[in-house]
């Protein structure tokens, strides 16, 4: 039985590491051989085997109180730093999370110079565009109380600094707000607006 939630997370990890892998294999240059074909399809299948049994799971676990988002954001934290205070490290981890996230996305921003990619509402067609929108917000706000708490305080700089990471991180996570309201149903834009 799911107890907690790094159960839960390492299902839907190994969904989505199924279904990279397969679309890796998809976008081979010259395209992938008849070997290589079944290798995808037997990673497709088992890209929905563990979608559906996360989703199965959900549905056992959840109930209308509680938010798998939240859950998987505070187990996140709790996991990585924040349950001492270790801001730079849960920090490191969302940079990390969001680097993972645009290679599986294919939504990086170029090699030589940085070249913005806004998420609009008409790109988010899964849920780990949601997610590169969260960690984004998340790192911010980490860097901001990263700065918070050095041991002398924060000198005029780098208040200045903490409060622009701040500006940054409540304009990500409006966006995320946005963006579930538009594409998700109302309980997705409700957890939205607690988290």
């Amino acid at each position: 039985m799911v107890t907690e939630v790094r159960y839960l997370r390492v299902v839907l990890y190994t969904a989505e590491r199924a279904w990279s892998h397969a679309m890796e294999k998809k976008t081979l240059p010259d395209g992938p051989n008849a070997r290589q074909r079944g290798y995808l399809i037997g990673r497709l299948r088992k890209a929905v085997k563990w979608a559906t049994l996360f989703q199965d799971l959900c549905s056992i676990k959840g109930d209308s109180r509680t938010s798998l988002e939240a859950e998987l954001l505070k187990s996140a934290q709790m996991q990585h730093g924040l349950r001492f205070g270790d801001y730079a490290r849960y920090r490191r981890y969302c940079t990390a999370r969001l680097r993972r996230l645009y290679k599986s996305l294919k939504f990086t921003h170029g090699r030589g110079k940085y070249s913005k990619r806004a998420i609009t509402a008409s790109m988010v067609t899964e849920v780990r565009y949601l997610h590169v929108v969260l960690y984004t917000a998340e790192r911010a706000w980490s860097h901001a109380m990263e700065k918070k708490t050095l041991p002398d305080g924060p000198n005029a700089r780098q208040r200045g600094y903490l409060i622009g990471r701040l500006r940054k991180a409540v304009k990500w996570a409006t966006l995320f707000q946005d963006l579930c309201s538009i594409k998700g149903d109302s309980r997705t834009s409700l957890e939205a607006e607690v988290c």
